[in-house]
C-alpha cells in the first residue's frame, strides 16, 4: 500500500460514507463522527476505528466494510480507482495533468429529504491551470448519493455538495490538498487573454457558474477554496481588467462580493457588481448565475442587465456605532426620548447639586416618586409628561432619612400603603457598601438593577445619594480620576438603559457644582437646588432668605445646563412641614414634602427698582425726617443741584426707631439698639447702592436723591410723624449714648 499517499486519501473517502466529521470534537490530526465521536480516523497513519462496532483497519478495510465488499482487495482498490481517489493501473503515467476528472454516470434526479444519509460521489472535476494553460490541480465536486439513486438535499432544498482539492502525487495517484501550491484563478489563461483584449470578465463564486457564463459568450473566472481563499495576489492578476462580480442572493454571497471589489480597488479597470436580485423580480434567495439560466435567462438579457449597472463604489460601512448618513436622516420624524419633557432626557446622566439642607434630597425623592407613579411633573396643565418606570434610589448616605421621605410622600400623596410601588432603597444597614470607585462593586450594582428591572418589567430612573459618599477617596478636582469615575457610571446607564441621577454639592460659594469641571461638562442635564435669597450689601455674607406668606423658605430649581433642550429653566418650591406621628418615646417624627410657595416674592428687587418692606419703611422715614427736619445742603457736599436738603443722620435714626418692628422686647434697651444699628447699616448699604440716598460721613448728613419707590409689599403707607419737637425730641434724647456716624 506504501505507492499511495493513504494518508491524503482516507478523510475524502471516509467522508464519502460517513458525510461531514464533527467538526468540535475533531482536530487536524484525528477526525471524529457522531454526536459522541463513535466513528473516527487518525489521518497520519491512515486508519480508522468504530468505537460502538469495535472495529477498525486501514483505507481498503474501510472500503470494503462499507462499500459491503466482503474482504475482497481488488474490488475495493477498483472502487477506489473508479471513483477518483487512485489512478488505475492501466492508465499511462505519463496522462495530462489537465484532464478532468471522469465524468460521472447519468444524474440522479434530487428525490431524498434534507438530512437523509448517503455516499459521496464526485460528479465533476474543474482543472485549473497556470498562465500557460498547464494544468496544476483539480476541484472535485461531490453530490451524496441515497441508497434510492437520487441525491441527498441540503436544508435549503438545493443538492447537497461538498468541494475537495487534488493534485496528482506522480505515482499513479493523487495528493489530496494544495499544500505547497496554493489556489489560483480558473481560467488562468483565458482571463489574460480577455484582460488584453478589453473583454469583460465576470466573476462568480463558483467553477459551475464561470463555466455557465462561457457558454453565453463571456469570459468568466472564480478561485478554488470560496471566497475565504480570495485573496490580495489573486485580485493582482485582474489588473486593468473589466470585471463584473456575479454575487449569489444571500447575505453571506452579496458580502463576500462587497469584500472582492474592495480588493480589486485600484487595480482592475472598471467594476462592477450583479445581483439578480436586483433586476428580476422575486429572485430566491442564494439562487446564482446558474438558477437564473435554468430558469430562461438568455445571453441578450445578460448583456442588458451588465450594460445597466453601475460602476461600482463601496457599500456604506456596517457600523458598530449605529451611524447613519445625513441622507437617511433626511425628512424622517425627529423623536426625541424624555424621561421628563423638555427637562431630563432618558438613558443619560444628570447631576442634581445643592448647598447643604437645600432640599436637594426632597427634590429627588419627589421627582422619583412621580417617575415611578407615572405622574405630571408640575401643576395641572403645566405638567410635563414623564416615563412611568422603576426607581432604584442607593442612599449611600441616609438611608434613614431616605425612608422617612419616602413614608412622608407616600402619605402626604394617598398612595395605600400596600401598593407596591415601584421605588427601591438601597445602601446602608447591613447590605454591601456601594462604591464608584469600584469596578467589582458597580458590576455588582449592575447586576441587581437588572434583575429588580425583570421583576418589576421597566427601570427608568436610578439615583445615587450622594455622589461625594459614592466615590470616598476620589480626588474631586483631578480630570483623570473622575474621568474613570464618569465612566462606570456611563457603564451603569448603559447596561440598565435607565437614566442615573447624581446627587451632589455645591461649591463652598454656591456658585458651581463642586469638582471637576469634566463632572458637569460629561453629562445631560445640570439641575442646581439653591435657597432664594435677596442680595446681600456685603458680598461676603449671604443674603437675607425669601419667604412665602406661610413664612416657609422659598427654595429654586435651576435646569443650569440642558443638552439638547432649553436652558436656565428655573421653577420653585417650599419644603412643607407634615407629622408622621410618634416614636416610643412620644417625640413627634416630622419630615417635609415639596409643594407650591403661597406668595412668589421677587428676589432680585433692588436690581429692578423694587424695594423689599424693610428698605421701603427705611426710605419713608429719610424721606418724612428730610421733610420735618431737613436742614440747608451744607456747602462743600458733592451732589446735584437739585438736592436742596438734607438730615443729620441721628434725626434719620430717630424717625427709624420710632416706626421700626423690633424683635428684642421693649425693656431691652441695649439689644433694640443693637438690632437697628444692624437694619439701618443693611438697608442703607441697598438703598446707596440702588440709587435711592446719599450721604457725607464727615458732615454726617444723609438725603433722599427723589428716586421713584415701589414696594412689593401690600403694607399701608405709614402716617407721617407729628412734626418736631416733641416725638422726635424724645426719641433722640433716647439715642444720647449711641454713636451717630453713619454705619455704612
Amino acid at each position: 500500500m506504501a505507492e499511495h499517499d493513504w494518508p491524503a486519501i482516507i478523510q475524502p473517502v471516509a467522508e464519502s460514507f460517513w458525510g461531514e466529521p464533527n467538526k468540535k470534537l475533531s482536530s487536524d490530526k484525528e477526525k471524529k463522527w457522531g454526536s459522541y465521536g463513535s466513528r473516527s480516523i487518525n489521518i497520519e497513519k491512515a486508519c480508522w476505528f468504530d468505537h460502538e462496532a469495535g472495529e477498525g483497519g486501514n483505507v481498503i478495510e474501510l472500503v470494503q466494510r462499507e462499500a459491503g465488499l466482503g474482504d475482497d482487495n481488488a474490488a475495493a482498490m477498483a472502487w477506489l480507482e473508479q471513483e477518483g481517489y487512485i489512478e488505475a493501473r492501466e492508465r499511462p503515467q505519463e496522462r495530462r495533468e489537465s484532464d478532468p476528472a471522469p465524468e460521472a454516470r447519468q444524474e440522479p434526479q434530487p428525490q431524498g429529504g434534507p438530512g437523509d444519509d448517503g455516499r459521496l460521489k464526485w460528479v465533476k472535476g474543474y482543472t485549473y491551470h497556470n498562465s500557460d494553460g498547464d494544468g496544476l490541480y483539480q476541484v472535485l465536486r461531490g453530490q451524496w448519493v441515497l441508497p434510492d439513486g437520487s441525491w441527498r438535499l441540503a436544508k435549503d432544498g438545493q443538492i447537497d455538495k461538498t468541494f475537495r482539492q487534488r493534485r496528482p502525487d506522480g505515482k499513479g495517484g493523487y495528493i489530496w490538498n494544495l499544500d505547497g501550491i496554493g489556489h489560483t484563478i480558473y481560467r488562468h489563461n483565458k482571463v489574460e487573454e480577455a484582460i488584453a483584449a478589453g473583454r469583460p470578465i465576470l466573476l462568480p463564486e463558483g467553477e459551475k457558474d464561470a463555466d455557465t457564463a462561457v457558454t453565453l459568450g463571456f469570459e468568466a473566472s472564480t478561485n478554488s477554496g470560496g471566497a475565504k481563499n480570495w485573496t490580495a495576489e489573486l485580485a493582482a492578476l485582474f489588473k486593468g481588467a473589466d470585471v463584473i462580480i456575479l454575487v449569489d442572493n444571500d447575505e453571506v454571497g452579496i458580502a463576500a462580493g462587497e469584500a472582492k471589489a474592495k480588493s480589486l480597488k485600484g487595480i482592475a479597470r472598471r467594476i462592477r457588481i450583479l445581483n439578480f436580485a436586483d433586476h428580476v423580480p422575486n429572485f430566491p434567495v442564494k439562487h446564482d448565475l446558474t438558477n437564473w439560466v435554468e430558469a430562461g435567462g438568455t445571453a441578450d438579457e445578460l448583456h442588458r442587465i451588465i450594460d445597466s449597472l453601475p460602476d461600482w463604489r463601496p457599500a456604506p460601512p456596517v457600523s458598530k456605532f449605529a451611524a447613519q448618513r445625513g441622507m437617511d436622516l433626511a425628512g424622517s420624524k425627529i423623536v426625541y426620548d424624555w424621561l421628563v419633557k423638555g427637562l431630563i432626557e432618558r438613558g443619560g446622566v444628570f447631576i442634581v447639586a445643592g448647598e447643604k439642607q437645600s432640599g436637594k434630597s426632597f427634590f429627588v425623592i419627589d421627582l422619583g416618586m412621580k417617575i415611578a407613579l407615572g405622574l405630571g411633573y408640575g401643576k395641572g396643565d403645566q405638567a410635563r409628561k414623564v416615563r412611568q418606570g422603576a426607581v432604584i434610589y442607593m442612599a449611600s448616605e441616609d438611608r434613614k432619612g431616605v425612608e422617612l421621605r419616602y413614608e412622608g410622600w407616600r402619605r402626604d400623596h394617598d398612595v395605600p400603603r400596600d401598593q407596591d410601588v415601584p421605588f427601591v432603597i438601597m445602601g446602608g444597614g447591613d447590605g454591601q457598601k456601594f462604591s464608584l470607585m469600584s469596578d467589582e462593586s458597580v458590576d455588582a450594582f449592575i447586576a441587581e438593577c437588572l434583575e429588580w428591572e425583570d421583576y418589576y418589567g421597566s427601570l427608568e430612573m436610578i439615583v445615587i445619594d450622594t455622589f461625594s459618599v459614592a466615590t470616598e477617596g476620589l480626588d474631586e478636582i483631578h480630570s483623570g480620576e473622575v474621568g474613570k469615575v464618569l465612566g462606570r457610571v456611563n457603564r451603569i446607564a448603559d447596561k440598565t438603559g435607565s437614566t442615573v441621577c447624581l446627587v451632589h454639592h455645591m461649591n463652598g460659594e454656591g456658585s458651581r457644582v463642586r469638582g471637576h469641571s469634566s463632572l458637569t461638562a460629561n453629562v445631560s442635564q445640570v439641575i442646581e437646588i439653591s435657597t432664594l435669597r435677596r442680595p446681600s450689601p456685603n458680598r461676603k455674607m449671604p443674603g437675607e432668605e425669601i419667604k412665602d406668606a406661610d413664612n416657609r423658605i422659598i427654595r429654586k430649581a435651576l435646569l443650569e445646563k440642558n443638552k439638547n433642550g432649553p436652558n436656565r429653566i428655573a421653577w420653585r418650591f417650599i419644603l412643607r412641614q407634615i407629622k408622621l406621628g410618634h416614636d416610643d418615646d412620644g417625640f413627634e417624627i416630622t419630615t417635609c414634602v415639596l409643594d407650591t410657595p403661597s406668595s412668589e416674592p421677587d428676589e432680585e428687587q433692588t436690581k429692578t427698582g423694587r424695594l423689599h418692606p424693610a428698605q421701603k419703611l427705611v426710605l419713608d422715614c429719610l424721606v418724612d425726617a428730610v421733610a420735618d427736619a431737613g436742614i440747608d445742603m451744607p456747602s462743600g457736599v458733592r451732589v446735584g443741584p437739585q438736592i436742596k436738603k438734607a438730615v443729620p443722620f441721628n434725626v434719620w435714626r430717630a424717625y427709624v426707631r420710632k416706626r421700626w418692628t423690633f424683635k428684642a422686647p421693649e425693656n431691652d434697651v441695649e439689644q433694640r439698639n443693637k438690632e437697628l444699628v444692624e437694619v439701618m447699616g443693611r438697608t442703607g448699604t441697598a438703598l446707596m447702592n440702588a440709587g435711592y440716598m446719599g450721604r457725607d460721613n464727615d458732615k454726617k448728613i444723609v438725603w433722599s436723591l427723589g428716586k421713584e419707590r415701589k414696594s412689593v409689599s401690600a403694607m399701608p403707607a405709614a402716617e407721617p410723624p407729628p412734626p418736631l419737637p416733641e416725638a422726635v425730641q424724645r426719641d433722640l434724647e433716647h439715642f444720647s449714648g449711641m454713636p451717630d456716624q453713619v454705619p455704612f
